[in-house]
């Protein structure tokens, strides 16, 4: 059984065709090496771990994606001057930045207990000080209407004591 805890992490795709670099006539770089060097950032030895990376996209920036980290590369090749490559991108937290919105979502959990707490406490404190003494005019008051209305002596109740309910 899968339960809601939060947003998921953002998938971000980039479909990239890469062809040969050229200065004037020349190829400064081919779209293999160019390859090669996204292929690093993908992964750089077979033991390195990924290393996050900055991402620098307005889209991104509106969605709150600064750091992603490289999930998938896909190169297709073809018999063209180019070279297709597709990239997954995974959003990326660090476990300081996940433990600091914990902290925050606990911290005000807590907060909105104890304002509730202190209102049902409040609310007590309310109706001790109130009370509800044998000479009050409204209470006199609603127990002669419900005597006129039932046509005898009412011995009169405390509001929430109905018997119906």
């Amino acid at each position: 059984m899968k339960q809601p805890v939060g947003y998921e992490d953002s998938e971000i795709t980039i479909e990239l065709e890469l062809c040969d670099r050229e200065e004037g006539d020349a190829v400064v770089e081919t779209a293999r090496e160019r390859l090669e060097t996204i292929q690093k950032l993908f992964r750089s030895s077979k033991e390195a771990l990924p290393q996050p990376l900055e991402i620098v996209s307005s889209l991104t920036e509106a969605c709150g994606v600064r750091k992603v980290l490289f999930k998938e590369l896909e190169v297709h090749d073809n018999e063209l001057d180019f070279i297709s490559a597709t990239l997954r991108l995974t959003e990326f937290e660090s476990v300081e930045n996940q433990l600091k919105s914990q902290a925050a979502e606990a911290t005000a959990r807590s907060d909105a207990e104890a304002k509730s707490a202190e209102a049902i406490a409040g609310n007590a404190k309310l109706n001790e000080t109130l009370g509800n003494p044998d000479d009050d005019y409204l209470i006199r008051q609603y127990d002669q209407g419900k005597a006129d209305a039932m046509g005898e002596e009412y011995p009169g109740e405390k509001p929430g004591d109905d018997p119906e309910y």
